[in-house]
């Protein structure tokens, strides 16, 4: 029966290669612009085209340039060969590999941090949600997991040169740091038990521990890819959580939204690459013999000597937000440590922070903006941005804390987060009913309070703003948002993205095969992005004002909306639909450019796994590969699919006479291939 189980769950996963997003075929191409290259990926090149090049000086040359698109894809082609057991060039490679230097090893592996240095990653800072990835080309810096390309060949490499060489703890503080970027848990463990191995072990530091931490339990944003939706704690995931139980019919009222969810999701992101039927909320929670809650490792920490200092205990809130822990945030860590009490209020949240222990300036925990981001992240993830706020406002007023613009921005972004219709529709079934779920009005309340503190937003906060206001149809003050604030910072970001590549035009060489530069990389990620959520709000603006009698026959539509595509047709898609009180509008821009298409194709529903509640009792002490899961579906159905960008542009064609006709198109052709660059 194992055996049966284990072969099934191999053909699960290799079903998800089996039925991937289709992606645009090859077509002609106008001379002077280069299909897109592997090589921007971070992607090595094959055998063949790279049999005489010595990838490990090419990346010591870009260490010391302080080139990091350079070193991220030597330092892959190198490893590839070391992990590659049947490259002819695989003992060379751990030949170099194991006679480097300890510290030219350490510096190499310190130019690769992804903390450190975070413009390793062009898409930095970016949340690519799933419909940026069909819409933009934003598609080929994640894969089909929603991780970033780029971390996971990094974190592919730094675990072939451990395999083959050994490395200091400060190096396994590096390479849990790529783990965690490259959202693999399991690899986060092992190069913490790395140092044991090598016989290192009493070398690891309070650092070290804390960077397992972050890493096990993904409590930077880099960590879950700028995607606070990843890491919100679920209504579901909390049953038999604690003392917590809920009511049959609402555990298979959420289970029914689980398993709706799983079955509208094209690709399986944010789950395990090894098992796609499992969530990483689940990981993050579950308890068991290999799979702790974070109240075990805290208790290990306390007591091992480790430093007790602000760094810690921030640390500690967020993992605890991983599991809901917010009787052990506010018992363990504020009580506990800070001397902040609680008592109860009749109004929302329902808590009111009181108290709070005298601390000198130069005591290790006393509160810092470090600590405020804490709790704004571990009380955001928990749903419980109310009471976040509150404490933000208290430890800032009892210690003197100036509050950041950076806390009042992710403040304003998980209270969004929070109150958007998934969440909510789940989080309102349960603990206090509607208290436990976010609103608009506490978005209201939390932007209010941002410009009273004087505080600039930034494009993600007005974006937050603008499609809070088009939920409740207040369209009249979100048309400003959209116009004053969002389209000039796409103006700007635009205006960079064409100078990126006019200085490409002008450096680059007669080889077409040249891989972009970076700069233009992340020049065209940030304009992807910001056209995409002005888009968005442009199509959600058009969805809520078609649905309402009102706004149908009312000026939305008589004034409004032709004001927006008459003003912004860029952002809007070349065929524009909206209704109003005299039809279905149809509306057509034949010169609009094409930024994706439609194509028909099967794909299989991801796969899903039966609650408790539909095993009988007496067979639901089975182990995790013998549960019953769902039965493949395959649904036929339209994909979108991008519109490829040029990998490589090359100088203009040289000017040549009036009377040669094929020199004249060659230009006309390039001119051409340029113009839909630039307005992609």
């Amino acid at each position: 029966m194992a055996s049966l189980t284990s072969s099934r769950s191999l053909l699960r996963r290799l079903r998800l290669g089996r039925f991937p997003r289709p992606r645009t075929p090859r077509r002609h191409r106008p001379p002077g612009i280069a299909p897109p290259s592997q090589n921007l990926l971070g992607s090595d090149h094959g055998e063949q085209e790279h049999a005489d090049v010595d990838h490990l000086a090419d990346l010591l040359s870009a260490v010391q340039r302080q080139d990091p698109r350079q070193t991220s894809q030597s330092f892959i082609a190198w490893t590839s060969l070391i992990s590659d057991r049947s490259s002819p060039r695989h003992a060379l490679a751990v030949q170099q590999a194991r006679e480097l230097p300890a510290t030219t090893l350490s510096e190499m592996i310190r130019n690769l941090d992804p903390v450190a240095n975070p413009r390793l990653d062009v898409a930095h800072g970016l949340n690519i949600s799933s419909g940026m990835t069909q819409f933009t080309s934003a598609c080929n810096l994640v894969d089909e997991f929603g991780v970033r390309r780029h971390h996971r060949q990094v974190l592919a490499g730094m675990t072939a040169l451990l395999k083959v060489r050994a490395v200091s703890p400060s190096d396994c503080e590096v390479m849990m740091r790529c783990a965690g970027a490259g959202l693999n848990i399991r690899q986060v463990k092992r190069f913490w038990s790395a140092p044991v191995r090598l016989g290192l072990k009493k070398y690891r530091s309070p650092k070290t521990w804390i960077e397992f931490i972050k890493g096990r339990f993904m409590t930077e944003p880099l960590y879950y890819q700028f995607d606070r939706a990843r890491i919100a704690v679920l209504p579901r995931d909390l049953q038999r959580s604690g003392s917590r139980r809920m009511p049959n019919a609402i555990v298979r009222y959420l289970d029914g939204l689980r398993m709706g969810r799983s079955v509208l999701q094209f690709e399986p992101w944010n789950r395990q690459h090894w098992r796609p039927d499992q969530d990483w909320r689940r990981y993050l929670r579950h308890t068991g013999r290999d799979f702790r809650s974070y109240g075990a490792h805290f208790r290990r920490a306390i007591c091992y000597p480790t430093t007790i200092d602000e760094e810690f205990l921030c640390v500690s809130m967020v993992a605890f937000a991983r599991s809901n822990g917010q009787r052990a945030i506010r018992e363990e860590i504020l009580t506990y440590h800070y001397g902040i009490t609680f008592f109860n209020t009749k109004k929302p949240p329902g808590l009111r922070p009181a108290g709070g222990r005298e601390l000198r300036p130069d005591h290790p925990i006393r509160p810092t903006a470090r600590l405020l981001d804490a709790i704004v992240e571990s009380f955001g993830a928990m749903s419980e941005t109310l009471l976040g706020l509150e404490l933000v406002q208290f430890v800032s007023q009892r210690w003197k804390v100036p509050i950041p613009a950076r806390t009042w921005s992710n403040l304003l972004n998980w209270t969004y987060v929070c109150a958007t219709k998934p969440l909510r529709q789940m989080r309102r079934f349960f603990d206090r009913g509607e208290m436990g779920a976010a609103s608009m009005r506490d978005i209201s309340h939390v932007w209010s309070l941002m410009h009273s503190h004087k505080i600039e937003p930034s494009f993600d906060d007005w974006c937050c703003w603008a499609r809070a206001l088009i939920t409740v149809r207040a369209f009249a003050s979100a048309v400003p948002a959209i116009t004053d604030h969002m389209v000039p910072h796409f103006d700007a970001l635009d205006a960079e993205y064409r100078a990126a590549v006019l200085e490409e035009l002008l450096t680059n060489e007669n080889a077409v095969d040249r891989p972009p530069s970076h700069r233009r990389l992340e020049a065209q990620a940030r304009k992807d992005h910001a056209r995409t959520a002005i888009s968005h709000c442009l199509h959600q603006l058009l969805k809520v004002a078609s649905r309402t009698p009102r706004h149908r026959a009312g000026p939305v539509m008589q004034c409004l909306v032709p004001d927006l595509i008459r003003d912004l047709p860029d952002f809007f898609p070349p065929d524009i639909v909206y209704r109003s009180s005299q039809g279905l509008i149809q509306l057509g821009q034949p010169d609009a450019p094409r930024r994706f298409r439609w194509i028909k194709a099967w794909r299989t529903a991801l796969p899903a796994r039966y609650s408790a509640l539909d095993i009988p009792e007496d067979s639901r002490n089975w182990a995790d590969d013998l549960w019953p899961e769902i039965q493949d579906m395959r649904i036929l159905g339209w994909h979108r699919l991008p519109t490829e960008r040029a990998g490589s542009l090359d100088r203009a064609p040289p000017r040549r006479r009036a009377s040669d006709v094929a020199g004249a198109g060659e230009s006309s052709a390039w001119i051409r291939g340029l113009r839909r660059e630039l307005m992609l």
